[in-house]
């Protein structure tokens, strides 16, 4: 199957969900001199191009995750040459809406090419267009410039935002040709994608670009690092490899293996704090994402705004000790994520057992964890974007896996499978069974309906109805086992509460809770 797109011809194929092209290139290579620069163009070629095949993943450090989330593992090989994306569609014909997914990982990892985002059956499902992007990340993505730099790294420090934006644009002058409607254009993302997202709206570039957006369990997405505060992280690198400030340009020179080596050194340096990610620099980014207000470029532009019931139960998993912590074991660990001496945190730790009578230890620490790393930061996001005038529709997920003896229960990324149809593959998460597949077909309609109208109402949901800062109406998706998909004004308020008087979460703050 051959689509003709600006820069040339290319070869895709036809599966059981319908076509799919990947490996398709939307930037030239940033490696060498084009490495902490904004993305060039891609040269156009002549002849077929093949994209049958998944491009290379950014370069990184693979992350350990317990074999209930293999789903969420790249096998693909890195290199800087990471600019491609991939397209499912139904047909080269027609014009369907078009949704754009961008893949979590903080700022650091990730990938488009991990089974669960094959975006097929989603696609075949919901008769939409569908496009998974990689881009760069960590150092490569995100080198934070030095104080008021107006040279020729003077964008190093939102590269990577700058990747998705040319990403964005390519979707806008090719997408026809497989079907999809650049007028029409949703992007969605989760974890660090949903934060990407959020920046994406903030972002001049990107205006007219999307159409309406997707913000799935954002740590820290409407908020980012304020200008300068990086540059410690620059300079502390260039010394790792015994460079002067004038010398950046000799670190396009060093080894991609190394570069990412002297990054995880200097976030060592920091106790893991990362400063490698999207900054204010006064050019692509000029303020924070939605604080302490919405961005006149999101004016407009109807959201969906969610997370999980259970966030930081993801980040326990590998835990050993994650069933048989002690009270002073919670307490030294909540005390020292948020920064907070330990009297603090035992009042802290009090209100939630309240809330929360016969809970365990460990369940405070990830009912306190998700609260104060995602939740608030959620719902503090929709109400800033409820008030720029577009509806804003807020989501719990709150469907509980069985997997590792109950656990996990609602963790970080659980939505995932549900929302591209992969239930049967993340089956030792999901279970598998036709229970989750309808659960999933639920989530994928109401998906696509908010894709396609900017309303994700419809059959199989009570009426879902848009949020408001005074009300905090949320949907709560849940199997008919937990209760049934239902609407709630601010579930679990009182913790949310208690948690808006402590301060807010840092964007790349360490997730030191899940070790002693």
């Amino acid at each position: 199957m051959i689509a003709t797109i600006r820069d040339g011809r290319v070869r895709g194929e036809r599966g059981a969900s319908g076509l799919a092209f990947r490996g398709l290139p939307y930037g030239a290579d940033t490696g060498g001199a084009g490495r902490f620069l904004p993305p060039a163009p891609v040269v156009p070629w002549s002849g077929v191009r093949e994209a049958r095949a998944f491009g290379p993943r950014a370069p990184q450090f693979d992350v350990a995750r317990p074999p209930v989330f293999d789903w969420l593992f790249s096998r693909q090989d890195s290199a800087e040459n990471c600019l491609v994306l991939n397209v499912y569609t139904p047909s080269l014909e027609g014009r369907r809406p078009v949704m754009v997914w961008l893949h979590g990982g903080a700022f650091a990892f990730g990938s488009a090419d991990v089974p669960v985002l094959d975006g097929g059956p989603l696609s075949a499902h919901g008769d939409v267009v569908v496009v998974t992007v990689n881009h760069r990340l960590n150092v490569f993505g995100y080198l934070p410039p030095l104080d008021n730099d107006d040279g020729e790294f003077a964008d190093s420090g939102n590269a990577g935002m700058l990747d998705l934006v040319a990403a964005l644009r390519w979707v806008r002058d090719n997408i026809a040709a497989f079907g999809g409607d650049p007028d029409c254009v949703t992007l969605f993302g989760q974890s660090g994608g949903g934060a990407k997202v959020a920046i994406l709206l903030a972002m001049e570039a990107a205006r007219g670009l999307v159409h309406r957006a997707i913000v799935q369990s954002p740590s820290s997405g409407f908020r980012v690092q304020e200008q300068g505060s990086g540059a410690a992280y620059t300079r502390e690198l260039l010394s790792h490899f015994d460079l002067r400030e004038t010398e950046r340009a000799a670190l396009q020179r060093v080894p991609a293996p190394a570069l990412l080596d002297g990054m995880r050194a200097v976030n060592a340096a920091h106790g893991g704090d990362d400063a490698f990610r999207p900054v204010i620099d006064g050019r692509s980014l000029r303020a924070h994402p939605f604080h302490p207000q919405a961005p006149d470029s999101a004016a407009g532009i109807p959201m969906m705004v969610g997370y999980t019931a259970t966030e930081a139960s993801f980040f326990l998993a590998l835990d050993p000790q994650r069933e048989r912590l002690s009270p002073a074991q919670v307490l030294r660990r909540v005390a020292r994520f948020m920064k907070i001496d330990e009297t603090d945190a035992q009042t802290l730790l009090r209100g939630y057992a309240h809330h929360h009578p016969g809970a365990a230890p460990a369940d405070l620490l990830v009912h306190i964890a998700t609260d104060h790393m995602y939740r608030l930061t959620a719902v503090e996001g929709a109400e800033r974007a409820a008030s720029q005038g577009a509806p804003v529709y807020m989501y719990r997920f709150a469907w509980h896996s069985q997997a590792m003896n109950g656990f996990l229960r609602a963790p970080h990324t659980a939505e995932i499978p549900f929302v591209f149809g992969h239930t049967e593959l993340a089956g030792e998460f999901t279970g598998g069974d036709p229970q989750a597949r309808a659960f999933s077909v639920g989530i994928m309609d109401a998906w696509v309906r908010f894709a396609r109208g900017g309303d994700p109402n419809g059959p199989g949901l009570p009426a879902w109805t848009p949020f408001s800062a005074g009300e905090r109406q949320t949907m709560v998706l849940d199997a008919p086992d937990g209760g049934g998909s239902r609407m709630e004004n601010d579930p679990a308020g009182a913790t949310l509460a208690l948690m808006a008087g402590y301060r807010r979460f840092v964007p790349g703050s360490s997730v030191t809770y899940r070790s002693d």
